[in-house]
């Protein structure tokens, strides 16, 4: 089993798993802020504890699970002595992880709409009635901080189950696609949820560049002010002078101007920041740039690649597949008409699929979308799909044979 599989068989009971103790870190958290940090203990050994029993096999889940159960109420009489009602931290804990263990062999697609539709009302729910909260503590900041986070994550892995979902639909279940693509459709996802995650937390970045400008000026400043002060010495002029005198003791400090020169290297100071600020801004921008222009240049020639192959192993598939299920019309002039048009080129293999053609019309009881191994005998059948698929050439006597086999149907 590979990582990247046994990440995938993880991601329901994660997404079951964040929804649960979001609910119980906001019933125990608020009561008990100062113990909100070790309450979020459990949740990250549930995390471990689901990864380790998912990647056991099936025979050693029980008596592990019963030992990481045992371990997490043990480790909450140790850490909430004399605290009874937060014991329903592990004891929940155990249950969610039990429960969180039967989605671990369920596909995205397989899992009814429900769960999500109930997992992404519970995680609104509880981030609304936090939200609104008329507590503003800082112990009740931490708090909305970790269900915020434990949101953030949880929409990451609500994301990826829908693209696995989606993958799942184009492909009408029917076939597997090359890995290739699923790799592609992570990679956007992640990409697109990273995306959105910074345009959402555009002002505190905006706030940060700030705070950063800001502290590089500051510091520029401070610099060049120390260096100023080493030679802050008083003059009568020419080369004669000697340090200033000594205030007596007691005395205030005396506020002088700043001198021409100190107000010019604080102007050059701020000139130098902003200089810098702007040049690093440009240079992170043609970098984003760079990498953007090359990962569409790569999206484009993969997707062009497969394109190509697509069409070409399955063109001649969807060509005639629409034309015989538009012969099987019931409607009559439709029928005729169909009959009416040369589809098939007058070669051994267009006789034997002409043949196939005809059979269709003849027999309305055969399904819509049924193959030729379901309606014909074995032999007929392997004829039919070389003279349908392969690249085989096929004789005249292929097509009688097939005539034959065909003639009491």
């Amino acid at each position: 089993m590979t990582i990247f599989r046994h990440l995938r068989r993880c991601m329901l009971p994660m997404l079951l798993q964040l929804s649960a103790f979001s609910v119980l870190m906001f019933v125990l958290g608020r009561p008990a802020p100062h113990s909100v940090w070790r309450l979020m203990l459990f949740p990250a050994a549930n995390a471990v504890f689901a990864a380790l029993l998912i990647a056991v096999p099936g025979r050693m889940r029980v008596p592990l699970f019963a030992a990481c159960s045992a371990a997490a109420v043990a480790a909450g009489f140790m850490l909430f002595p004399g605290r009874p009602q937060l014991l329903v931290m592990p004891v929940s804990g155990a249950v969610v992880l039990f429960i969180s263990l039967s989605f671990a062999d369920k596909a995205p697609e397989e899992t009814s709409p429900f769960f999500y539709m109930g997992t992404l009302l519970t995680q609104f729910a509880v981030l609304f009635l936090m939200h609104f909260s008329q507590d503003q503590k800082p112990s009740y900041d931490v708090l909305y901080m970790l269900l915020q986070g434990g949101f953030v994550l949880y929409l990451l892995l609500l994301l990826l189950s829908f693209s696995r979902i989606s993958l799942n639909n184009a492909t009408l279940s029917r076939y597997r696609l090359p890995g290739v693509i699923s790799r592609v459709c992570t990679v956007l996802t992640v990409c697109f949820f990273a995306l959105a995650l910074a345009l959402s937390s555009l002002p505190a970045v905006i706030s940060f560049v700030y705070l950063a400008a800001r502290t590089l000026s500051s510091a520029f400043e401070q610099a060049l002010l120390f260096i100023i002060n080493l030679f802050a010495e008083e003059s009568s002029g020419g080369f004669q002078g000697g340090a200033m005198p000594m205030l007596p003791t007691g005395s205030g400090f005396i506020e002088q101007e700043p001198s021409a020169l100190a107000r010019m290297l604080e102007k050059a100071a701020e000139i130098l920041t902003i200089i810098v600020i702007a040049v690093g801004c440009m240079l992170l921008v043609r970098l984003i740039v760079r990498l953007l222009l090359r990962l569409a240049r790569h999206l484009i020639a993969r997707f062009a690649h497969y394109a190509a192959a697509a069409t070409e192993d399955y063109r001649d598939e969807i060509t005639d597949t629409r034309t015989e299920e538009s012969d099987r019309s019931f409607n009559l002039l439709r029928r005729r008409a169909a009959r009416s048009r040369p589809a098939y080129p007058d070669t051994p293999a267009g006789r034997i699929r002409r043949s196939y053609h005809r059979l269709l019309l003849a027999h309305g009881q055969w399904k819509a979308g049924s193959t030729a191994r379901e309606n014909l005998p074995d032999a007929a059948a392997a004829l039919y799909e070389r003279a349908r698929y392969s690249a085989h050439p096929v004789t005249n006597e292929d097509a009688a044979q097939f005539d034959q086999q065909t003639r009491r149907l």
